[in-house]
Order: structure tokens, then C-alpha cells, then sequence
């Protein structure tokens, strides 16, 4: 297989939309890692790896989606996952549900609006928008808490 790798960054808020071309493995992997690990810390709180045109995935391109969901879970965010409907990459994500971990969408308007019905369901309920906590502190020898505010 040939080691190439290209990423592109859309940027809407604190929404990304990732998309690499080409393969994603154990030897293409790391500037993917790096850019996902750094876009919490840049606001971004939903994460949409677009992988349309992403031919091949093996496991080390599965930690960088799996760590961007950790990290985003950290920050009260949320990631998606956009493949064709029937090329190997979705297969692939088919066989180990990914469904059962992040939304598995085939197309990022598709995350777009799930995201911003998010944001309306939580704005009827009253709730405070994805990724504010509420803090409280508490007399000394109690507990300092935080509420989650997903």
C-alpha cells in the first residue's frame, strides 16, 4: 500500500469537519492524531471525521478516531464518523459497531443537522449549551463538584 495521506480542515464554530484522503495506518496516522488532539483545545466540541474518501483504515487509523471520542467525551463534546454507504472503510467500521460509540452518518450535513438539533433540544429543555459546566464551591473539607452540562 502506498503511505499517503492528505487532511483538510473546515472549521464552523466549534465544529470540525476532518477529512483525510487516501489510508489511514499504522504509517500515515500521526499528523491525523496530532491534529485531532489539538482541536479541543482550540474549541472545537464536534469532531466529524469525514472519511468518504479515506480507502483503507486499519487499526492504528481506528485509535485516532477512538482517541478524538475520549477526548471529545472529556470536553462534553461529541464525535461523528461519515463513510460511503458500502466501501470497505464502512464495512470495516460496520464490523466493530461503531454505531454503538459515535453517530455513523454517510453524509456531514447529515452531522450538521444532528448537531444542531442537539443544540435546539438543549435550549428548549433550558440547559446550558455543550461544553459550559456549572462549578460550585463548597465549605472547606467537602467535595469541590462539577455538574455535567450535557
Amino acid at each position: 500500500m502506498e503511505d499517503c495521506l492528505t487532511i483538510h480542515e473546515h472549521r464552523e464554530g466549534d465544529v470540525s469537519i476532518v477529512h483525510p484522503i487516501g489510508e489511514v495506518d499504522m504509517a500515515t496516522m500521526r499528523p491525523l492524531r496530532e491534529m485531532v488532539r489539538r482541536l479541543p483545545d482550540e474549541g472545537v466540541r464536534f469532531l466529524v471525521f469525514d472519511l468518504r474518501e479515506v480507502n483503507f483504515l486499519d487499526s492504528a487509523g481506528m485509535s485516532v478516531l477512538f482517541g478524538a471520542k475520549k477526548r471529545l467525551d472529556e470536553e462534553h463534546g461529541e464525535c461523528y464518523v461519515v463513510t460511503t454507504e458500502d466501501g470497505f472503510v464502512a464495512k470495516t467500521l460496520r464490523t466493530i459497531s461503531i454505531e454503538t460509540v459515535m453517530p455513523h452518518l454517510h453524509d456531514p450535513e447529515e452531522a450538521k443537522a444532528d448537531i444542531e438539533q442537539r443544540r435546539q433540544a438543549r435550549a428548549a429543555r433550558g440547559a446550558k449549551p455543550i461544553g459550559a459546566v456549572e462549578t460550585s464551591l463548597q465549605p472547606p473539607g467537602t467535595t469541590y463538584s462539577i455538574q455535567d452540562a450535557v
